[in-house]
């Protein structure tokens, strides 16, 4: 976070300074200049290793995450199922003939 801050603040600095500049060097140049720069401290950080591991971690919380949900997605669906099976099974015994509570006559 404090590297994009970072990179904001020299972009500013370098196009504040561009537009100050009153010598031969054309605006459009000067922006060119600023985007390569912007470019290339870009490619720093994608290089930077705690960036590498930043991301790794990230991927790797992403796949747990991932697992835990397609786990508990699946004791839910259990649950459901047993539950609906329970239900079931004590509609059936209410009403059926010869359930125990009830007397034949």
């Amino acid at each position: 976070m404090r590297l994009a801050i970072s990179l904001l603040a020299v972009t500013a600095l370098v196009l504040a300074a561009g537009c100050a500049k009153q010598d031969d060097h054309s605006v459009g140049a000067d922006l060119r200049n600023v985007g390569h720069d912007v470019g290339h401290a870009a490619t720093e950080v994608a290089r930077n290793d705690d960036v590498r591991h930043a991301e790794a971690d990230l991927r790797a919380a992403a796949h747990d995450a991932g697992h835990d949900l397609h786990k508990a997605e699946t004791e839910a669906r259990d649950a459901f199922r047993a539950l609906s099976a329970d239900l079931r099974h004590s509609a059936h015994h209410a009403t059926s003939h010869d359930a125990p509570d009830r007397t034949n006559g």
